[in-house]
């Protein structure tokens, strides 16, 4: 059966959908390992780590705390048993591991960065099924401004990577057939989540179940003490007023700098801009230009570093 991989902007309601679909019956899902985005997603570095050899390698995942969440013991793979190894082959055996563990079929793999491995998933995996949620870019601001790994940033920072990471993995979508990417908006999944889960499961190939909307038990298998603070919500009931906290939180120059710059996503899936330019003072009406110029700067910068 072919996995599914959960991708997005970071504070997108990835872990909410996570949660979901780990409550489904013949689904799967673990904490967020990186292991994909860490040793598979770029030719070059997988071959530098196959280079190491297994034995060097399986020191490598001992101390790799992400890869710590999964609890398994990288001295027990099949895979990294001989002098030379294939990456590929321990990524799916690692699958397969959490698969039998929780005895169910298929797995989901939740990393909201692998939206920028769309390509690489696919081409790994062609078979892989990758869900896309999009959430509003005020809202996701607004989140990872609260959050206890990314409030130092700034708000305009937080602003361009998002529109960056979507802009390129929208790229990489656009060249996949139906059958491998699906499309969701965080919002509909707040407002009517039974029918917002029953078009996904359609694309999934499984019948939708009542326990998907009852998900707050499954989500304690995915939430590490670390990552509490900032997924804590996800062993709470839905919350379908879980949006518009930033309406009270921004200036109105903040919210302006962060409409200009994610405009291009707010357009494409309709969300509506409640800014008002041309109420703020000169020099901050003069600011708005720069920001729009400086996020196409930003976005072919990030994605030759990323």
């Amino acid at each position: 059966m072919s996995e599914i991989y959960i991708v997005g902007v970071g504070r997108s309601g990835t872990s909410l959908l996570q949660s979901m679909l780990h409550a489904h019956s013949e689904l799967t899902s673990a904490p967020e390992s990186h292991f994909f985005r860490s040793y598979l997603s770029k030719e070059g570095k997988t071959a530098m780590f196959e280079k190491k050899g297994s034995k060097e390698f399986t020191k490598i995942l001992r101390n790799d705390r992400h890869f710590q969440r999964l609890e398994l013991n990288p001295g027990s793979f099949k895979a990294l048993e001989g002098a030379t190894f294939n990456m590929a082959d321990v990524y799916t055996e690692i699958n397969e591991q959490l698969k039998n563990r929780n005895r169910k079929s298929r797995l989901v793999d939740k990393d909201p960065r692998n939206l920028e491995n769309i390509s690489s998933i696919h081409s790994h995996f062609p078979q892989a099924q990758i869900i896309h949620i999009i959430r509003d870019p005020r809202d996701v601001v607004y989140s990872k401004l609260k959050a206890n790994w990314s409030s130092k940033r700034p708000y305009w920072l937080h602003a361009m990577i998002g529109e960056a990471q979507m802009k390129h993995g929208l790229k990489s979508a656009d060249r996949l057939k139906s059958v491998s990417y699906y499309r969701l908006r965080y919002e509909d999944l707040l407002e009517d989540p039974e029918e917002t889960l029953k078009g996904l499961c359609d694309f999934l190939g499984i019948a939708f179940e009542e326990g998907m909307l009852r998900f707050n038990d499954a989500a304690k298998d995915l939430v590490t003490k670390e990552e509490m603070q900032w997924k804590k919500e996800t062993l709470k009931p839905l919350m379908k007023g879980n949006r518009f906290k930033w309406k009270e939180f921004y200036t109105p120059f903040q919210l302006a700098v962060i409409e200009a710059i994610a405009k291009p996503t707010m357009l494409k899936f309709g969300y509506e801009k409640m800014s008002q330019p041309r109420s703020l003072k000169l020099w901050h009406k003069m600011g708005l230009p720069m920001a729009t110029m400086g996020v196409r700067a930003f976005s072919m910068l990030y994605t030759r570093i990323k």
